[in-house]
């Protein structure tokens, strides 16, 4: 026994040797490692570093932004480009819609240096562990460093790049400054770059009027928009909304209440054009055709913002007078018949549209709308002679006698037939018909003109265009009457006529005699007996008067006799 107890006791100093050494080992490799990892960082920086941006690049990305055309008064007329976009800054941000971003993509973005190293450990682990990518390993600065200035080709190398190119904006930009490039470079789908262009395009609002439940889906639709695509794929859009709700919920972005009320909204989305203020197409084609002229492509994407001399009040005033001029020229003429007839199942008439088979819908759907006119299907004739129409979103409405009585059948160009006595004599169950909302409230029976027309005016002062439509509707001709079309200008003309002769010595009190003349040129086809409109002959008149009384004969004396053509034209 006493031997064994000094072995133990000479063995016991061992122990304690051992875990240092080991220790020191362990503090050793650490330190290697660490020494190691510093100098590979070190090492793959002054590899990179060359290849890197410099700070002024990074200071003035470039963004594709389209073409704006726009009223004196400020109103947008137009936008032209393949991509469409609408700057904002970080102010212009609801906390919301940040922070389902940084939810969706990042969620460590206001306190990591440009590269999440958790993140990545975290997408890793779930990689290796289940095979799915799920949330990736890359911040939102990396993103933007890979969309402004790397490509996406799946290299190690590129991934390096990425993240000292990440770490380089993060010491260039404030975290504000990069989400709002974030946010104005990423592509959403369907020609959106930006967040303020996706709000547009799937919800026809501002950024300002974005729900919990929009916010959501929109920082869903990032990662992949044709698969997240709220109008395309609704279902897909609705799994992933709620995956970003989650988050949200997950991170106190948002209180339990908030995140199960935003469940509860539905994935509503349609594609919205751009929110112009001012209809004059023909204006914004004129535009087009000169930027192109001078700046070429970069028309497209340059960010140009041009202002032309129109007004407002006077463009609205010409649009409303051209049109209701044609609508009520075709009344006149006579009522054609409906769009289309079609033959459904008359259960189908009383059935919500939604509700109808695929092939019904398709029937009832893609008929052209000019202008301001909507296609509605006859769904039923009351026994006031007022008709039940349904609009092709689903609305109902009605149709009163009163706005049908007009629709006397057209025979031909001069001949209308009977005037209607009750609505079976103007509509069918199953027609369809274009119709237009009254001022008042209401709609009423309408038809496309078949005739065109043309309204321009210009300033005295300086001939600037002040209004200008080029006919009925832009969608359905584009071709601008006013500059394309070649037409006598009748009397149209006389302003410059007579102006011409008070500048070569006549006044207003010049006398013009107003009788019978007979040209008799070699350059006409026929001898050219030219008559007044009331077709009457008034004799001496001063020339005031024959402007004011557009008299055609003494105006041709002028021309000839007095001003001259040379002077004239």
């Amino acid at each position: 026994m006493q031997s064994s107890d000094t072995v133990e006791t000479a063995d016991a100093p061992a122990r304690p040797r051992r875990r240092i050494r080991w220790a020191l080992g362990a503090c050793g490799f650490l330190i290697s490692a660490f020494l190691a990892l510093v100098a590979s960082v070190v090492g793959a920086w002054y590899f990179v570093a060359p290849g890197l941006p410099a700070a002024e690049t990074i200071r003035e990305i470039p963004l594709q932004i389209p073409l704006r055309i726009y009223t004196r008064d400020g109103r947008l007329i137009e936008e032209v480009g393949e991509r469409r976009r609408i700057l904002i800054d970080y102010y212009e941000l609801k906390p919301v819609l940040v922070n389902a971003f940084v939810a969706a993509e990042d969620s460590r973005f206001f306190s990591h240096p440009g590269v999440d190293p958790i993140g990545i450990l975290r997408a890793a682990v779930n990689y290796l562990s289940s095979g799915s990518r799920g949330q990736g390993g890359s911040t939102i600065t990396q993103q933007l460093a890979r969309d402004y200035f790397l490509t996406r080709e799946r290299l190690f190398t590129r991934k390096i790049r990425e993240a000292f190119l990440a770490w380089k904006i993060e010491q260039e930009f404030s975290k504000e400054e990069i989400m709002a490039l974030f946010l104005n470079k990423m592509f959403f789908g369907q020609r959106a770059y930006g967040v303020a262009a996706a709000a547009q395009v799937y919800f026809g609002k501002p950024l300002a009027g974005v729900s919990v439940a929009e916010a959501a889906t929109l920082a869903g639709v990032l990662p992949a928009p044709s698969n997240y695509n709220p109008v395309r794929s609704p279902a897909n859009a609705r799994m992933r909304r709620d995956y970003v709700l989650g988050r949200m919920h997950d991170l106190d972005f948002i209180t339990a209440a908030e995140y199960e009320q935003a469940l509860l909204e539905p994935v509503v989305s349609r594609l919205h054009g751009t929110a112009t203020e001012m209809s004059a197409p023909y204006v914004a084609e004129m535009v087009r055709q000169e930027m192109l002229k001078r700046y070429g492509e970069a028309t497209y994407s340059a960010g140009y913002k041009v202002v032309t001399t129109l007004d407002s009040r006077m463009q609205q005033s010409a649009n409303y007078a051209l049109r209701n001029g044609l609508l009520e020229f075709a009344r006149r003429r006579g009522y054609r018949g409906p769009v289309a007839k079609l033959t459904l199942d008359p259960q189908l008439y009383d059935q919500p549209l939604e509700s109808w088979p695929e092939e019904a819908q398709s029937a009832f759907d893609g008929w052209p709308e000019p202008a301001d006119l909507r296609v509605a299907l006859v769904t039923a004739l009351n026994d006031d002679d007022s008709a039940r129409i349904m609009l092709t979103d689903g609305q109902r409405e009605t149709l009163p006698w009163t706005t049908l009585s007009w629709a006397r059948p057209y025979v031909d160009d001069e001949t209308r037939g009977p005037a209607p006595e009750e609505v079976g004599d103007v509509l069918a169950v199953g027609d369809v018909v274009h119709v237009m909302p009254l001022a008042r409230g209401g709609w009423a029976l309408a038809q496309a003109p078949l005739a065109q027309a043309a309204v321009v005016s210009l300033d005295p002062k300086d001939g600037a265009i002040t209004s200008l439509a080029g006919g009925y509707d832009f969608s359905i001709s584009k071709f601008n009457r006013v500059t394309q079309a070649s037409r006598q200008p009748g009397s149209a003309f006389k302003p410059f006529l007579y102006s011409a002769a008070l500048e070569h010595g006549n006044t207003p009190a010049t006398l013009l005699l107003d009788a019978p003349v007979v040209i008799n040129s070699s350059e006409l086809e026929a001898v050219w007996r030219p008559v007044n409109y009331t077709g009457r002959f008034y004799g001496e008149q001063r020339l005031r008067e024959a402007l004011v009384r557009s008299m055609n004969l003494a105006s041709v004396r002028l021309l000839l006799n007095n001003t001259g053509i040379g002077n004239t034209v």
